[in-house]
């Protein structure tokens, strides 16, 4: 998640992150330190998302799931507690070193260090080499890389498989894309790709910076 400005109501948002299962002692830990430790904190995935990610996880029940843009590894954790057998895995992608050390550092808390691969890497290579058979893949990396990751992407993902995509409002700067940066213009392509596809099925959730979900047909 980028800094933003809100997009609804910060009292509405914390009465709905007060309405929401408070964040367990690991997540809640994770965030405390990206929040004094790390730049640029409001790039973590939110209570609520989180909430979301593993909700969704837990209902799938996937064997692989594959996530652009660990960060420090909050989405990564929440994913990988929907995860349906101790041989099933999780490979995350996050071209920043930096951040990789909290993210292993609570894979190890949370258990799962055998079953996350992390991949150092520009994730449009990483797609490029990496195998198909995807239940679940979460999106939240370079904006400007949206419409390459959506290209990459489908074929990797199995039939029924789920897509969620974070930021796809972008602070709202999707309104009028034509008079805007080249992260805006390529994040609404993507959004406009997603919607044209006939081999998919969305919707387009306004939860703070906006998440796609979306199912391979």
């Amino acid at each position: 998640m980028k800094d933003s400005t809100y997009l609804i109501d910060p009292e509405l948002e914390a009465y709905a992150e007060n309405m929401t299962q408070p964040a367990d002692q690991i997540l809640y830990e994770l965030y405390r330190e990206t929040n004094l430790k790390v730049s640029r904190p409001r790039m973590l995935t939110s209570q609520i998302q989180g909430r979301l990610l593993e909700f969704i996880s837990k209902l799938l029940q996937p064997r692989h799931i594959l996530e652009i843009g660990t960060y420090t590894g909050y989405g990564t954790i929440c994913l990988a507690r929907g995860l349906a057998y101790h041989e099933s895995s999780v490979h995350t992608i996050e071209k920043n070193p930096e951040v990789l050390e909290y993210a292993l550092k609570y894979f190890e808390k949370e258990g799962i260090s055998q079953q996350v691969t992390i991949h150092n890497e520009d994730a449009l290579k990483v797609l490029k080499q990496i195998n198909p058979g995807f239940d679940i893949i979460f999106i939240d990396g370079e904006k400007s890389e949206y419409p390459q990751y959506i290209e990459s992407i489908k074929p990797l993902l199995n039939p029924q498989g789920i897509m969620i995509i974070d930021n796809v409002l972008w602070d709202g700067k999707v309104l009028h894309p034509e008079n805007s940066d080249k992260e805006t213009q390529a994040v609404h392509k993507a959004n406009l790709m997603i919607r044209d596809d006939t081999d998919f099925r969305n919707f387009l959730l306004p939860l703070r910076d906006g998440l796609m979900v979306v199912q391979h047909q």
